[in-house]
């Protein structure tokens, strides 16, 4: 028998492994909450809401275009759908701001065209060390897509 005093600490410890076997991790959760948009004079793209510690991650080494593109892409839209996956990323550069990282081309995004940005979240990055040591920011297909095309106005 379970003396009245046992009960409460008995039943704090199982709400507490309940409730830790139910929920995500924060960092998950915080990951779900990303978003791309273009920025306000359609010069960029911007993927917006990046948790802190990626945010930190990318910020603590220096990256060159294929490592930021293996992580965070622009893409022109392909007439061929079958073709759509094997084109080369738009050249540009990126920028950290806040918990956004923003994508400028190169050259202009141009009206009447259709493009399309991902973010690789399948795996996103491990410590800095990983990244170094594999060259890239990605391994599985999962992906945040974000389709646009700028009218001609």
């Amino acid at each position: 028998m379970i003396k009245l005093g046992n009960l409460i600490p008995l039943t704090a410890l199982f709400l507490s492994v309940l409730s830790s076997c139910t929920g995500q991790n924060k960092d998950e959760r915080t990951e779900e909450s990303m978003n791309i948009r273009l920025n306000s004079d359609s010069s960029a793209i911007e993927l917006r809401e990046v948790p802190v510690y990626i945010i930190e991650k990318l910020s603590s080494d220096s990256l060159n275009f294929l490592q930021w593109s293996d992580f965070f892409a622009v893409y022109k839209e392909s007439q061929d759908p079958e073709m759509r996956d094997f084109q080369s990323p738009l050249s540009g550069s990126y920028s950290i701001e806040g918990n956004r990282i923003r994508f400028r081309p190169d050259s202009a995004f141009v009206r009447g065209c259709s493009y399309f940005s991902r973010c690789y979240t399948k795996r996103l990055p491990g410590t800095s060390s990983d990244i170094l040591r594999s060259g890239k920011l990605i391994g599985d297909n999962g992906y945040l897509e974000f389709r646009f095309n700028l009218s001609d106005k």
